[in-house]
């Protein structure tokens, strides 16, 4: 168990290090922020991928149709 509160205690100490930074800007604010950027860039790539295959998939089903 002392093995276990030794490694917690490093790794409390650690994140505080992380979070306290000498300039006034913690590195978890960076952190926050670049993982929110990364995962709204990657919902936007995604639902634009979704939107031109959905698209493509109409016209061709639209060409396609015996009326036309």
């Amino acid at each position: 168990m002392n093995a276990m509160t030794h490694i917690k205690g490093r790794l409390v100490d650690a994140l505080a290090r992380l979070h306290h930074e000498e300039s006034g800007v913690a590195y978890t604010e960076y952190l926050i922020i670049f993982s929110l950027i990364s995962i709204g860039a990657t919902i936007a790539l995604i639902s634009t991928a979704v939107y031109v295959k959905a698209y493509r998939d109409f016209l061709v089903w639209w060409l396609a149709h015996p009326a036309v």
